[in-house]
């Protein structure tokens, strides 16, 4: 992203990082942890309850996430619809709940990733997207029916329009991989099924999946840690976006792990002026404030 300054700005100097700073960072992530451990005990056993309630069975998980608010919003030209992957210890996915989209032919790539024994469950080319899931119900029913959708890099570019908008709304946009080096495409695919993902919308409001309720506590707060560190590296101002991060289940309430003051930085910065610049802002200003002549002016 290219900044367009005028000579005259002067723009703060970032931070330094100090070994107080650092203190501070590894005591930040310490405590979120713990508060991430409780809040996980706490959204298995909401799960329990809300199982017991409906008559569900209790093998029927419901995703973990985790919930970021931010002190400044997305803004529309800094969002992105492709999502950013976050490595996780513990995996959400298994090989049996991804789809993976390709170019054509799609018996070409069917037959490539089963001799590679990839960790995909089904392969869908271009064209076989196309004519068999362009209506709408065809295309939903492909959204419910896997937990996971990637797509090689090389389709990125013609690949949305074939998706529709239902991809989208069920947050289920495709994550990019690299298939173009058969050497890589097992641990490409592998290292993409074992993450999780954000997606930068514009707003102050970023949630992603850290877990299952079948996780145990600190499988959950592990993935925390790591998918937090990721995704605020991600952030505009990183930790000073950071208002709240909380968590939850996919239809229940947010329970807090963290809280921030706000920051100095997302203050205006006020740029003192020269004596010079001061002559040519009321100069503009005198020009703007004057009222328009029409027509010429005749001597009486």
């Amino acid at each position: 992203e290219v900044h367009h300054r005028h000579h005259h700005t002067m723009q703060q100097a970032p931070k330094p990082v100090t070994q107080q700073r650092l203190r501070v960072v590894r005591q930040l992530r310490s405590d979120t942890v713990a508060q991430a451990t409780k809040a996980a005990q706490a959204l298995s056993k909401l799960h329990e309850s809300l199982s017991e309630r409906k008559h569900v069975l209790l093998g029927d998980d419901d995703y973990v996430w985790l919930q970021i608010d931010m002190w400044v919003p997305v803004k529309h030209e800094a969002s992105s619809v492709r999502p950013i992957r976050l490595p996780i210890p513990y995996p959400l996915y298994s090989s049996s709940n991804v789809c993976v989209f390709t170019r054509d032919p799609t018996k070409h790539w069917r037959e490539l990733l089963n001799s590679l024994h990839a960790p995909v469950a089904k392969v869908i080319g271009l064209r076989k997207l196309r004519l068999n899931y362009g209506p709408y119900e065809a295309r939903r029913k492909l959204v419910h029916s896997y937990d996971l959708f990637l797509a090689d890099a090389a389709v990125a570019t013609y690949l949305r329009p074939y998706l529709g908008r239902y991809f989208f709304q069920s947050k289920k946009q495709p994550a990019f991989v690299q298939l173009s080096r058969k050497t890589s495409i097992v641990r490409n695919l592998e290292r993409a099924r074992d993450s999780t993902y954000m997606v930068l919308s514009p707003g102050s409001t970023i949630a992603f999946k850290v877990g299952r309720t079948g996780n145990s506590a600190a499988e959950v707060a592990a993935n925390v840690s790591s998918a937090l560190a990721y995704a605020v590296h991600r952030l505009p101002l990183r930790w000073d976006s950071v208002k709240q991060v909380s968590m939850r289940l996919t239809e229940s309430v947010a329970l807090p792990i963290y809280t921030a003051l706000p920051p100095t930085r997302v203050a205006p910065l006020v740029v003192p002026m020269s004596q010079n610049h001061k002559k040519q802002a009321k100069s503009k200003l005198a020009t703007k404030r004057a009222p328009a002549v029409k027509g010429k002016m005749t001597k009486k």
